[in-house]
């Protein structure tokens, strides 16, 4: 499958190192995965919570050129901070045929991954509102994002008899 990177840097306090690490786990992902790296979109210093991303502009105007049949990013929130952006731009791919895939959350198609989504998606939307509130974002942020993760990786603690799965 041939598949793009997506890689975004928020801020300049984010180093060339957290850049270049971040690739080296999109690139593991994908040769894991057996998918060809076609392209690498990078944009440096510039924040979800914002459409003006140049590169990822450019990757959502390629995805329907058939270069790519994947994108493969460190979190889904680099597809937007806003829940509209984000679906927007996750629903243009998947129209163009695109799947998406992310090295951090454990997605797939199931429906307890769309609620999964959601709920990352909402977390995300409601930390971008209250960031400006330090205590906020020093003490319970990263708590929550523990938490989602530790859903992400092992469900909510509910067995479906059917699947016979914990979701």
């Amino acid at each position: 499958m041939k598949a793009v990177i997506y890689n975004c840097l928020s801020s300049d306090s984010q180093r060339d190192e957290s850049s270049d690490t971040k690739i080296r786990e999109l690139e593991e992902y994908a040769k894991i995965n057996n998918m060809e790296i076609v392209k690498i979109y990078e944009d440096h210093a510039k924040t979800g919570a914002l459409d003006e991303r140049p590169e990822f502009q450019q990757m959502i105007v390629d995805s329907c050129q058939g270069i790519f049949e994947a994108v493969i990013a460190h979190k889904i929130d680099c597809f937007g901070k806003d829940r509209c952006d984000s679906i927007f731009h996750k629903r243009t791919l998947k129209q163009n045929g695109i799947r998406l895939f992310s090295v951090i959350e454990n997605l797939d198609s199931s429906p307890e991954s769309v609620l999964l989504e959601s709920l990352l998606e909402g977390m995300v939307e409601y930390y971008i509102q209250q960031s400006s509130k330090e205590s906020f974002s020093d003490f319970c942020y990263p708590k929550i994002i523990s938490l989602v993760q530790s859903i992400a990786d092992e469900g909510v603690g509910f067995f479906d008899r059917e699947r016979g799965t914990t979701l």
